[in-house]
């Protein structure tokens, strides 16, 4: 049983470090493109609104990277909880799990039943 539990483990920690691995990549990805989005945002809306090189305008340039980043790093790490397509879902097991034979059978409508159409 001790060796079970241990291989078990040893798997669960393998899964958690790559579903770990690959949060912190979405999550990194959506702020440096939030962080890109909000750049050039926070350039445009600044020079037109501001003087070049005013205080404001780059107040508004931080404003809009580190808003922007944010929500990007939330839509990214958003993006890490949804579920995988079908037929790519994480298995419990390293083989598929087969059925035992005679669990199941055919079904079969009743003999006093009319014939399909």
């Amino acid at each position: 049983m001790r060796g079970y539990i241990a291989g078990m483990g040893s798997d669960l920690q393998r899964r958690d470090r790559a579903h770990e691995r690959r949060w912190l990549f979405r999550l990194g990805v959506g702020a440096g493109l939030g962080a890109v989005l909000g750049l050039m945002i926070g350039a445009t809306w600044g020079l037109i609104a501001y003087r070049t090189g005013s205080l404001a305008m780059w107040g508004v340039l931080l404003a809009c990277t580190m808003f922007l980043s944010a929500v990007g790093a939330l839509a990214g790490g958003m993006s890490g909880l949804e579920s995988p397509d079908p037929g790519k879902e994480p298995s419990q097991f390293d083989d598929p799990v087969s059925e035992p034979s005679g669990l199941t059978r055919v079904e079969e409508p009743p003999e006093e039943s009319p014939p399909p159409r």
